[in-house]
């Protein structure tokens, strides 16, 4: 086989192609290195603004030196032929690893997810925007270790000649909402957003969006809500499900930034979730073997356990205490829910179509969106009728038949002009008074029931074992 050269390196096999060139595995002649060696083809380079982007690309990387960045040796041109080193990284990729696997565990997940974290935030800080995050950019080391990589559609804050004016650069699965609109500035925001769309991916074993169509794809990622990590994923926990959420989020100024920040919030999860073992108290005084005794002793029979009573005691207890553990959790996560949603629903800025959508999800939340009650009396004086119109049906879902919420419909209703929120809030006045008003009466006698049952139970234990 015919050598072929670039000097100094010796080209061996291709391991990688793009749009913007092709990756040799190569050796360093002077020392017998072998590197990654990316050449920009000559048909390519034909062309000025990709050859300019790839001599940009060199740029970026001959300035970043950080343990989770491909380390860039240089580069140059030879003729016609543009051509950069960099090390080799033989682990493959995380969509090898995705291919071969479908997902990953929610612990290493975050694993890679800080690592990746800690590489765009020293970009970030550097004013590089890396633009293209997917799992193929990603690469491992033989020892784990995860490096971004592919520099080639960063971009340098400030600078945007070489974009055309609204021209769509990504990959579509991981493209933020501006990025795909070609609205700039884009910001460091936009990469976050593309990690969780990486992070959906690893803890689910496909991309949020999907479709058969690039259009379809790129449509979802503008107007469709993500669907939930818990879908897909059952042991993630609810905290690393609302970060991906929130790094989801269409507007960019609703994501989580700086990437240090998102990693500090996934540091929490895997404190929060760590088990912690039982203590044991070492330092209970043990009987002295000397201890005398009165010379009368009592006679006493051996204590007996009744194991079945002590075991459906514990168990008991046991759900007691999953119930209202889940149901803390539940409660954290619908209100955290209701309040990003009314945060939609009362912002101008935002399109109509996402803040009806945010109105309306609230009503299907039902009774329980008790925080999203007062959000949704306000938009009733919203400056748009639909808007008005959607909280008003809201209203009727997740209202009680309170006569005072009722009088206020009514009197909202006798200041509205516009016909279709006046025809809501008849529905939402009619859903009132059909149900009955809250009465915590039944919680209360629950509770008393419960301690009664305990206190039974308990004085049961206590005949048993004293027998």
């Amino acid at each position: 086989m015919e050598k072929r050269w670039i000097w100094p390196f010796e080209l061996e096999e291709q391991i990688g192609s793009g749009a913007m060139g092709v990756v040799f595995r190569a050796r360093y002649v002077k020392n017998d290195r072998r590197v990654a060696l990316k050449l920009l083809p000559k048909e390519v380079a034909a062309n000025p603004t990709l050859a300019a982007r790839f001599q940009r690309e060199m740029e970026i990387l001959k300035d970043l030196r950080h343990p989770h960045v491909v380390h860039s040796f240089g580069g140059t041109s030879e003729g016609d032929q543009w051509f950069y080193a960099m090390e080799l990284i033989e682990g493959g990729t995380l969509a090898t690893v995705l291919e071969e696997r479908g997902k990953m565990p929610w612990r290493q997940v975050i694993e890679i997810a800080l690592q990746v974290c800690a590489a765009l935030d020293y970009a970030h800080t550097r004013g590089v925007i890396h633009r293209d995050l997917k799992p193929g950019n990603l690469l491992l080391t033989r020892a784990g270790k995860v490096k971004l990589g592919d520099f080639g559609l960063a971009l340098v804050a400030a600078e945007t000649r070489l974009t055309a004016a609204g021209k769509t650069m990504g990959s579509l699965h991981y493209m933020a909402p501006e990025q795909i609109q070609g609205k700039p500035p884009l910001s460091n925001r936009t990469d976050l957003y593309a990690l969780g769309c990486v992070m959906f991916e690893l803890l689910c074993g496909r991309t949020p969006f999907t479709g058969e169509a690039m259009a379809e794809v790129l449509q979802q990622h503008l107007r469709t809500p993500p669907p939930k990590v818990s879908s897909f994923a059952l042991d993630c926990p609810v905290q690393l499900e609302a970060i991906v959420a929130e790094l989801l989020q269409k507007d960019p100024e609703r994501r989580p930034a700086p990437a240090e920040v998102v990693a500090a919030r996934l540091r929490e999860v895997d404190q929060d979730v760590v088990v912690k073992a039982p203590r044991y108290d070492k330092h209970r005084p043990l009987p002295s073997s000397g201890t005398k005794t009165a010379s009368a002793e009592i006679p006493t029979v051996a204590r007996t356990w009744n194991v079945p009573l002590i075991g459906a005691l514990v168990l008991a207890l046991a759900v007691i205490a999953w119930m209202y553990t889940e149901r803390a959790r539940q409660k954290q996560v619908s209100q955290r829910n209701q309040e990003l949603f009314a945060s939609a629903m009362k912002d101008s800025s935002l399109s109509l179509e996402i803040r009806l959508f945010a109105a309306k999800s609230l009503g299907e939340m039902g009774p329980d969106a008790q925080v999203a009650l007062q959000p949704l009396l306000e938009a009733l004086h919203d400056s748009n009728a639909q808007v008005r119109a959607e909280a008003a049906r809201s209203i009727g879902l997740v209202g009680a038949g309170d006569a005072y919420l009722v009088a206020r419909l009514h009197k909202q209703r006798e200041q509205d002009e516009q016909p279709n929120v006046r025809a809501a809030l008849d529905e939402a006045i009619q859903a009132l008074n059909s149900r009955p008003p809250r009465s915590y009466v039944l919680f209360y006698l629950i509770g008393a029931v419960a301690l009664i049952v305990g206190g039974v139970g308990y004085w049961a234990w206590k005949q048993v074992t004293a027998e």
